[in-house]
C-alpha cells in the first residue's frame, strides 16, 4: 500500500485502492467479534450506484470509507471494520470477473482467491467460519456468481443478504457491455479508495473499533456488545473461536432484528432497573458487564434469555394443564405495540425454565402471565402513565418471579383500587377518535379473547360497527338522536369482527341482512367469537347495545380480576 504514515507506536494509517488492499493482504478474516454480513438492497444499491456515477464522471477516486485492521504476520489481516463494504465490493468484483469470462476476468480472480500451496489453508477474504465456505463456494470461486443470485430458500440469514446483494448487483450492472464492465473492473481496483488504519495488535485493534462505534454507529449494536463481552471474558483463542460461534448460532436461531432487542432488554434483566438503554453501550456495561461474568453470561445466561424470547415468540411455554391459557395471554400481549412487557416475560421464564413438572410453578406461570398481560393493558389505555411506566415493569424484573413480590399488597403485578376503576371507566368510554382506529382494533380483538379464545392479529379480518359510522336510510330513523347515535355507535357492544369482503358487503345495511352475511351458509372462515355473539333474535336498538355492552365489559372485567380490591 502506499501513502503509508506512522501514528502511534503499533498504528499505521493510509490511503489505499482496493486493489491494494486485496493484494497486500492475501488472507483476510473476521475476528470473533464482527457481526455477519448485513447489507441491505439499499446499501448494496447506494454503493454501486456510487461507483458509476464516478466512472461516469470520470472521477480520479471514489472514497469508500475506513477500513480497520490488525496485522500481525505478514500478508494476513483481521477486518475490525469495514467488513460490509469490502464484501459487497468483492462481490461486485466476482460478478464483473464472470461476465468478463476466463481471460480478462483472470486478473480478478486471483486478488479474490490468490493461489496458495494448501488447497485447505484461507485466502483472499474470509469471512466468519459459520459463513465463510459458502462465500468460497458462491462468489470467490469462478464463474459462482449468476448461480449465487437465483438461489432460494436460504435459511441462514446472512446466505439470504448475500443472495440478495448478489441479485443486487446482477440488476443494476445487466445492462452493461463489455467495454463498460471493463471500466468497471479499472474503476473498481484503481480509483475506490478506502482510509485504511492498521494496528500491530489485537487489543488496540479492538480498542479503536469500539471508540470509532461508540461515536459513529449504533453502539448498542451487537458487535459491539459481543466485543465487549469476549474481551472481558479472557478467552483462549479457541475458546473465543467456541463462543463466537456459539454466539452465531443463536443469533441465527432467533434471527439478527430480534436478537438485537434481546440485547437492548438485557441491562434491565439483569440489574432490574428501568430507564431506556436502547443504543446506550455506557450503560450495558454499566448495568452488566459490572454484574456479570463475561464467560458465565455467554455460556449461560444469554442462551437462557435466547430460549425464553424464543418460546414467547413461538407461543410455546408449557405451563401443564395452563398451556392454553399462557398462551392466550402471551397472544394477547403480542398486539401491543409498546413491548414494556417484553423484558419482565424474558427474565420470569429464564429463571423458571424447567418448572412445567411441578403444579406450584405451572400455576405460578399462569398467575404471572395473567397479571402482566393486565398490567401491559393498563399502559395501552394510559390508566398507568407514561413516566411511570418503565419503573413499574422494572419492579417486575426485580421480583425474580417470587409470588411474594408480584402479588398481594403491594405487589409488582398488581393494580391499585384507583387503577381498576380507571380501566373499567376507560373500557365503559366510546372508542369515539377516529386516531383511536387501531386501539378500537385491538380492544374489540381483546374483548373477544375475554370469550375464551385468541386469535393471532391477521389484516383477514377487520372491525365492524353493526350500527354504522356513516349511517342513512333505516339507520337514522331508527336512531335519530345525533348525540346517542354517536355515543352508540363507538361503544364495545356494537362490535363484530369480519371478514374485509363481509365488512364491504354489510356497509350500511340492515341488521338482518348483516346477519345473513356475517352467518351465510357458504362461508369459508370461521364466525368469530365475537359476532356470533351477537342476538340473532332481536332488533338493534340502543337497548340491545348498551345490555351487550355491559355483558361483554363484565366479561373482560372478569377476564383481568377487575372487580377485586386490593389493600395497599
Amino acid at each position: 500500500m502506499q501513502q503509508e504514515g506512522e501514528g502511534p507506536i503499533g498504528l499505521h494509517a493510509q490511503i489505499a485502492s482496493l486493489e491494494q488492499v486485496l493484494s497486500t493482504f492475501t488472507v483476510l478474516t473476521v475476528p470473533p467479534y464482527q457481526r455477519s454480513y448485513s447489507w441491505t438492497q439499499t446499501e448494496v444499491s447506494r454503493l454501486i450506484q456510487d461507483v458509476r456515477l464516478a466512472v461516469a464522471r470520470d472521477a480520479p477516486y471514489y472514497f469508500v470509507g475506513l477500513l480497520v485492521l490488525v496485522s500481525t504476520e505478514p500478508q494476513k489481516a483481521e477486518i475490525v471494520d469495514g467488513l460490509q463494504r469490502l464484501t459487497t465490493l468483492s462481490m461486485v468484483l466476482a460478478y464483473v470477473r464472470d461476465r468478463l469470462g476466463p481471460e480478462e476476468g483472470a486478473s480478478l480472480a486471483a486478488l479474490l482467491a490468490p493461489a496458495c500451496a494448501d488447497p485447505a489453508a484461507p485466502r483472499g477474504l474470509c469471512l466468519r467460519r459459520v459463513d465463510a465456505q459458502f462465500f468460497q463456494r458462491n462468489v470467490q470461486r469462478p464463474g459462482a456468481m449468476p448461480a449465487l443470485a437465483a438461489q432460494t430458500g436460504v435459511e441462514n440469514e446472512t446466505h439470504a443478504l448475500l443472495i440478495e446483494a448478489a441479485r443486487t448487483i446482477e440488476e443494476a450492472l445487466r445492462d452493461l457491455d463489455a467495454a463498460a464492465l471493463s471500466a468497471m473492473r479499472r474503476a473498481l481496483l484503481t480509483r475506490v479508495v478506502f482510509s485504511v488504519m492498521r494496528s500491530d495488535d489485537r487489543e488496540g485493534a479492538s480498542l479503536l473499533f469500539r471508540v470509532l462505534n461508540d461515536s459513529g454507529q449504533d453502539p448498542s449494536d451487537a458487535a459491539m456488545i459481543k466485543s465487549e463481552l469476549l474481551t472481558q471474558a479472557s478467552l483462549s483463542d479457541a475458546e473465543g473461536d467456541a463462543f463466537a460461534n456459539d454466539w452465531d448460532g443463536l443469533e441465527e436461531r432467533v434471527g439478527r432484528s430480534r436478537f438485537e432487542t434481546l440485547l437492548d432488554m438485557v441491562p434491565l434483566i439483569v440489574s432490574g432497573q428501568g430507564g431506556e438503554t436502547r443504543g446506550d453501550l455506557a450503560v450495558f456495561r454499566r448495568d452488566v458487564l459490572t454484574q456479570v461474568n463475561a464467560k458465565q453470561f455467554l455460556a449461560d445466561d444469554l442462551p437462557r434469555y435466547a430460549r425464553a424470547l424464543q418460546a414467547l415468540d413461538r407461543r410455546a411455554i408449557d405451563a401443564g394443564e395452563h398451556t392454553g391459557e399462557v398462551r392466550r395471554r402471551i397472544i394477547c400481549l403480542s398486539w401491543l405495540r409498546d413491548r414494556y412487557w417484553l423484558a419482565p416475560a424474558v427474565a420470569f421464564l429464564a429463571n423458571h425454565a424447567g418448572d412445567g413438572a411441578s403444579d406450584a410453578a405451572n400455576s405460578l406461570t399462569r398467575r404471572f402471565f395473567e397479571g402482566l398481560e393486565r398490567l401491559a393493558f393498563a399502559t395501552f389505555f394510559g390508566v398507568i402513565k407514561s413516566d411511570r411506566r418503565q419503573e413499574r415493569f422494572a419492579r417486575v424484573v426485580r421480583a425474580r418471579g417470587r409470588p411474594e413480590a408480584l402479588f398481594g399488597a403491594k405487589g409488582a403485578l398488581e393494580l391499585t383500587d384507583a387503577e381498576r376503576r380507571d380501566l373499567i371507566h376507560r373500557l365503559n368510554t366510546p372508542f369515539q377518535s377516529q386516531s383511536k382506529a387501531k386501539e378500537r382494533r385491538i380492544v374489540a380483538w381483546r374483548v373477544e379473547a375475554a370469550l375464551g379464545q385468541a386469535f393471532e392479529m391477521s389484516g383477514q379480518f377487520t372491525l365492524e360497527h353493526i350500527l354504522p359510522v356513516r349511517p342513512s336510510g333505516l339507520w337514522l330513523a331508527s336512531f335519530p338522536q345525533e348525540s346517542l347515535r354517536e355515543t352508540l355507535t363507538h361503544l364495545i357492544g356494537n362490535w363484530a369482527i369480519v371478514s374485509e369482503w363481509e365488512n364491504q358487503v354489510a356497509a350500511d345495511k340492515s341488521f338482518k341482512e348483516k346477519l345473513g352475511i356475517f352467518f351465510r351458509a357458504s362461508k369459508k372462515e370461521p364466525v368469530r367469537p365475537l359476532t356470533q355473539d351477537l342476538p340473532e333474535h332481536q332488533e338493534w336498538t340502543p337497548t340491545a347495545i348498551k345490555l351487550r355492552h355491559e355483558r361483554l365489559v363484565a366479561r373482560l372485567c372478569q377476564d383481568w380480576d377487575l372487580l377485586k380490591r386490593v389493600e395497599r
